[in-house]
């Protein structure tokens, strides 16, 4: 139904105001919009009488394109039922306003290399209810910096794809049934700071990765809802080779909690307020560390019961180093929740340090997502008991502060130098956690001045760069010798 608001005017006729260019209104075979004029008034009996008429608008302006790429600013409002692809050059602008409905056919995607500004409407598709319906939402290089999704639902979609840009944010979204991803962050184009995705729920039974940051990507994942329905163990609640900051996420259901993987760094700290983290539940392994990754999960800095929440996965709660068990990776854990029955593995190669396990679980008051259990045997190797993680200080042992679970040898002793090189590493953590990338970088390049073979700090090193950084990082890369 289309309401049109007229007004009288002092003469007794009516004015028609005008209309808004951008709406999908309902046009004659002559582009004139259809409207039905209706009067009501109560006589001098005091009965009521109504009367309705058709009418027709000449000269509404139709910028509205059902395919093909937009020319000018556009405003969608209503009903919009495209019959193909959109694209949104560089340099225009597509807006869709609150209670907008967005229809696509089969294959059909919205491709934004302009803005996007989308707040409190609804993308599906235009008939089908079922996962992959329609194509992506794509926003793609530096003409869509800064564009915003919020408020939105997203369903029978393929994925949301954010690639080679900065500053988006997605929202307070729902991103439901997807078929491939929820969503894609994909590279960086280093303009000012890294794209964002808040307070989101992404929820489907056969979902691959909820949310990807690969290629470079630097984004803040903080709030998300990411739930697999059935546990059915596919893909990553988030799948990490780039870089990330995550933060108080509820995952549930995956494979693997958080993957990260191939030379990328994850920072799940402490969130810098009295509170929860992430909980990673239900998941066959929790956190699945390898290939020259490394992993900073929780913060000795400010201890308390406000750190993250692991327990209750299949295989491991965490492993390090399960696939490429001969490259090194890292985890650095203090001052999380680990159930009574934590299982971790680490590969001879990998490094992980438990500090201060928490005697209480942040979540606890938090009900668990309601799915599907697994009733599959769960896997109990190289089991470690939260006993051993009852660290008081840190004057421990070193055997304890970092397990050596091979499988082939128990607890091996690593040497108190190897703990002092990572421990001060920390210092140019705690740099890039505060956005001086430039000093980070400077800190990197010394450590290794002095500890060449420390491979955590050539990872960290490369992920300092930014748009200031990001050429002395390269030439210090290329002046390393072939064996380096």
């Amino acid at each position: 139904m289309q309401l049109i608001l007229v007004n009288q005017s002092n003469y007794g006729s009516f004015e028609i105001p005008t209309l808004p260019a951008g709406y999908s209104w309902k046009r004659d075979i002559n582009g004139n919009v259809i409207g039905t004029l209706t009067i009501s008034a109560i006589d001098n009996d005091d009965i009521y009488h109504e009367a309705s008429q058709p009418i027709y608008i000449q000269n509404v302006p139709n910028t509205f394109i059902s395919s093909g790429t937009l020319t000018s600013n556009t405003v969608w409002c209503g009903t919009i039922t495209l019959t193909g692809s959109i694209t949104v050059p560089e340099g225009i602008t597509l807006m869709v306003n609150p209670g907008t409905v967005v229809k696509f056919p089969p294959s059909s995607s919205l491709i934004v290399n302009g803005q996007l500004n989308a707040n409190g409407c609804t993308f599906t598709s235009t008939g089908s209810e079922t996962p992959g319906s329609w194509g992506t939402i794509t926003l793609s290089g530096s003409g869509s910096c800064y564009s915003i999704i919020q408020n939105t639902t997203i369903v029978y979609g393929t994925e949301i794809d954010i690639i080679n840009t900065d500053g988006v944010m997605i929202q307070n979204c729902a991103i439901l049934n997807s078929s491939m991803y929820g969503i894609n962050f994909s590279g960086t184009g280093y303009f000012e700071e890294g794209n964002s995705a808040y307070g989101n729920t992404i929820e489907n039974s056969n979902i691959y990765h909820a949310l990807i940051v690969q290629n470079g990507a630097m984004v803040i994942l903080k709030g998300n809802t990411i739930k697999k329905s059935n546990l059915n163990h596919r893909g990553s609640g988030i799948y990490i080779s780039g870089q990330a900051t995550i933060e108080q996420n509820d995952i549930s259901g995956f494979d693997w909690g958080i993957g990260d993987v191939w030379g990328s760094y994850v920072d799940a700290g402490w969130v810098g307020y009295e509170g929860w983290n992430n909980r990673i539940t239900n998941c066959n392994t929790g956190i699945n560390i390898y290939r020259e990754s490394y992993c900073y999960f929780g913060d000795m800095s400010n201890p308390g019961e406000r750190n993250n929440s692991i327990h209750d996965n299949i295989s491991y709660n965490a492993a390090i180093g399960s696939s490429y068990p001969t490259y090194p990776s890292w985890l650095w854990a203090e001052y999380n929740w680990w159930d009574d029955t934590t299982k971790y593995y680490k590969s001879e190669a990998g490094t992980a340090y438990f500090w201060f396990p928490l005697r209480n679980d942040p979540w606890s008051a938090i009900p668990l997502p309601s799915i599907k259990q697994n009733t599959g045997k769960q896997v109990a190797n190289n089991n470690i008991s939260s006993n051993t993680l009852s660290m008081q200080n840190k004057s421990v042992n070193a055997s304890i502060l970092s397990q050596n679970l091979d499988g082939n040898s128990n607890n091996s002793v690593i040497d108190l130098t190897s703990y002092d090189q990572f421990d001060s590493l920390n210092i140019g953590l705690n740099l890039k956690k505060n956005k001086k990338n430039s000093e980070a970088k400077d800190f990197f390049i010394s450590f290794l001045k002095k500890h060449p073979d420390n491979q955590a700090a050539y990872v960290l090193l490369y992920h300092s760069a930014d748009k200031n950084t990001t050429s002395e990082i390269i030439n210090y890369f290329n002046s390393l010798s072939k064996q380096a």
